[in-house]
């Protein structure tokens, strides 16, 4: 671009401090962190601006690099001189580092052509954030075996390694032998996150983090994430491994359970659960929640549960929650397909210190118009004696799909509770209400009887309910503005 750009010649541009502009870069820079070569595009835009970021050593450590590797031409971007023209901006600074692939990969494929993923590998011990794909390092791996050897040498403790991302689908235990000499021998003493991500976890691919020549240290842990489908039992090892987690989360947890399985695991640490989705395997087998049976979480506060009718069992989160000792369950989150009202019901009586509740459309059982009714009454009920509410005395916040209210009657009972809750909060708390609204964007619900409880709704929004749309249908977005 030439050096006489509008940018760099307006005059009002050119008054703007170094120091603003250094703060405007480094906002952009997190927005654009999925973008190796975003920072590379701005210090193209002007000479002052150039100067400015090649002089910021932290615009340069997001260093991405993606592996195609299907034929005819495997290759890896960024090139070779971009890459290593980051590595040296960055200046020695800690770096976010990823390789990364999206194509599975086949011993029938050619070679790649792999200087940018060597480079990645020799430059680990940088790494604050590393993200690494076995894929990738298995085709390097069978293809340049005595190459791998060497760069293994170059493989240096990982002494700056804070969160670890794998997706091991296919790893060997040669390749992870290798890569092991980050964190083997206490190499890593500063690793606390974890992560799995994309494809399926095995009970194959997890030992092989835990052979005894190079353990990874799950002591550490104190963040678990597996944002892929894995085996009960398998997660179960997992948080036995990791006595100082504080969060853990299950993107899909599947399997049959069976009692000679499963060992009780305690965590004393733990503080978030979350189970985005669970099935069992096969028919005939316990409910796969019947899990609870096995965990002590005593300092548990956040938990996020989804299941199917077939993997719901009341019984089993409230035995949990005796066995934890009653732990302090401040926000419960529950999207359970075909679960009871009276077992929710149960459920919220043993947690008398929640402040936030979270129900989605997936707890309906789709077998009655009037679902919901006994829920909200219950949840409105006043003892007298305790001059407190029978349920969820604490509670402060409730987050629903509209799904679950959407029968008149229901909606109305919802709408009177709600304002039971808001009349006798404590003076300046308030009490808040988040409606997902997502089901009237496809027409699956009444539009029009939508907003008539939105404008009653809206009326306690004067009174101070602290009142918000989520997923909001166009043409809704107005309606806060609007003098009710």
């Amino acid at each position: 671009m030439p050096q006489s750009s509008i940018i760099s010649t307006n005059p009002v541009i050119c008054e703007v401090s170094q120091d603003v502009w250094w703060h405007i870069f480094r906002t952009v820079y997190r927005e654009l962190s999925e973008d190796t070569r975003g920072t590379l595009r701005l210090s193209q835009v002007c000479r002052m601006w150039r100067s400015i970021i090649n002089a910021t050593s932290d615009l340069w450590t997001n260093v991405k690099v993606e592996v195609s590797l299907y034929p005819p031409a495997p290759h890896a971007v960024p090139s070779v001189e971009l890459l290593m023209l980051f590595l040296r901006q960055s200046r020695n600074r800690p770096l976010t580092l990823s390789l990364c692939t999206s194509e599975p990969w086949n011993r029938n494929y050619i070679p790649l052509n792999s200087d940018q993923v060597r480079l990645v590998l020799q430059t680990t011990n940088r790494a604050k954030r590393l993200a690494l794909n076995f894929t990738v390092l298995d085709a390097l791996f069978y293809f340049e075996r005595l190459t791998f050897g060497y760069i293994r040498t170059e493989i240096h403790a990982g002494r700056l390694l804070e969160e670890l991302t794998v997706e091991i689908a296919g790893a060997s235990d040669l390749v992870v032998r290798h890569i092991s000499r980050l964190w083997a021998g206490n190499h890593s003493p500063l690793l606390r996150s974890l992560r799995f991500e994309k494809s399926g976890v095995s009970n194959e691919n997890i030992l092989l983090f835990r052979e005894d020549n190079f353990p990874l240290p799950f002591h550490q842990l104190t963040t678990l994430n597996v944002d892929t489908a894995i085996d009960v039992s398998d997660a179960f090892l997992l948080l036995s491994w990791s006595p100082s987690l504080v969060t853990a989360s299950f993107q899909v947890i599947h399997g049959d359970l069976g009692e000679s399985e499963l060992q009780h695991v305690e965590l004393q640490m733990l503080r978030t659960l979350k189970v985005f989705t669970m099935w069992s395997m096969g028919r005939g087998t316990r409910p796969l929640m019947q899990m609870f049976n096995f965990l002590i979480l005593p300092s548990l506060s956040t938990l996020h549960l989804a299941f199917q009718k077939r993997d719901w069992s009341p019984e089993s989160l409230l035995n949990f929650i005796q066995m934890s000792d009653t732990p302090r369950i401040e926000y419960l989150k529950l999207d359970i397909n075909g679960a009871r009202e009276s077992d929710i019901i149960g459920c919220l009586n043993a947690l008398p210190s929640l402040r936030t509740l979270e129900l989605r459309a997936g707890a309906t059982n789709g077998e009655s118009d009037s679902y919901g009714q006994c829920l909200v009454r219950a949840m409105e009920e006043w003892d007298a004696s305790s001059q407190t509410f029978a349920i969820c005395p604490m509670l402060e916040k409730l987050l629903v799909d509209y799904g679950l209210i959407c029968q008149t009657t229901t909606a109305a009972i919802c709408v009177s509770m709600i304002e039971e809750r808001l009349r006798r909060s404590s003076s300046g708390r308030g009490f808040e209400l988040v409606l997902g609204v997502e089901n009237a964007a496809n027409g699956s619900l009444d539009l029009q009887e939508m907003l008539s409880i939105v404008h009653r709704l809206l009326q306690l929004k004067k009174a101070g309910l602290r009142l918000t749309l989520e997923d909001a249908p166009s043409g809704m977005d107005g309606i806060f503005v609007a003098d009710v």
